[in-house]
């Protein structure tokens, strides 16, 4: 559960709210877990998990990178048919002069 509050807290420059939310929720998890181990009379001493703040996050080289690569990820998933659309547009009017289409039968 500590690695996932890492990863999420690795990731708080763009995702400002849900990084608390998840942290919170991992949280809530933890308090759960440990209230049943002293139930079981087992010692637990886990350290508190606490989200990182935006303003410390945002001097993080690790948090930029994160950002750019999901960033650039959902820019190609979302682009591909923009450019498929670009791509199309600049072939033919590349080719459009040099194809002689038939012309109207009426004219």
């Amino acid at each position: 559960m500590e690695s996932a509050a890492d990863f999420a807290n690795q990731n708080k420059i763009f995702h400002v709210k849900a990084v608390p939310a998840a942290i919170g929720s991992i949280g809530q998890t933890l308090g759960l877990i440990k209230r049943f181990y002293v139930a079981l009379n087992i010692e637990v001493d886990w350290d508190s998990l606490d989200p990182i703040e935006w303003s410390a996050a945002i001097g993080e080289w690790r948090q930029w990178r994160n950002g750019l690569a999901e960033g650039g990820s959902l820019v190609w998933q979302k682009g591909k048919p923009v450019l498929g659309t670009i791509a199309i547009t600049v072939l033919t009017a590349a080719v459009k002069d040099k194809i002689k289409l038939p012309g109207k039968p009426w004219s």
